[in-house]
């Protein structure tokens, strides 16, 4: 998120960590928001689904209950990665699977130091295949889905 928000400069993005499962995560942000609403306009929370399948559903009532965004990844976020050079649409078994399928594009990919450049020119494709994937009906249980594009979208103001 911190890429998007150097190339775009649209929106002040504040991102902070949260080691836990999804739904403490949004109980974490929540008590956050809760303390200092007036500095937020709004807040997400962006998970997994790979290692958090029976508490999903959890942090989806959570957040829609505090009215924060959720976004998630099913199985994991480099599925949103991969959507910036192609249409994938087949089952991903985990994130090891979808990290090699994003390591046909960017071989030097390292989960723990993305380098937004080489996922910047894609964020448009990517944007339009997640969305497509939503539109079809498709929520977090579907593997593969993600809802990053509506942050994405949020942060470089299309759509």
């Amino acid at each position: 998120m911190d890429g998007l928000r150097r190339l775009y400069r649209v929106v002040s993005v504040r991102p902070i960590s949260y080691g836990g499962s999804p739904s403490q995560m949004v109980e974490y942000a929540t008590k956050r928001w809760d303390q200092d609403r007036d500095r937020f306009d709004h807040v997400w929370c962006v998970a997994d689904v790979d290692d958090y399948r029976e508490d999903i559903d959890k942090a989806v009532r959570l957040a829609s209950r505090a009215k924060i965004s959720l976004v998630i990844s099913n199985p994991c976020f480099e599925f949103w990665l991969l959507l910036h050079f192609t249409n994938h649409v087949a089952w991903l078994n985990d994130a090891a699977a979808a990290v090699a399928k994003v390591c046909r594009h960017v071989p030097s990919y390292d989960k723990t130091k993305l380098d937004f450049d080489s996922f910047a020119p894609g964020i448009h494709n990517a944007i339009d295949r997640a969305r497509a994937i939503t539109d079809a009906g498709k929520d977090h249980r579907h593997n593969p889905t993600t809802t990053m594009w509506r942050l994405a979208t949020a942060i470089v103001g299309a759509g």
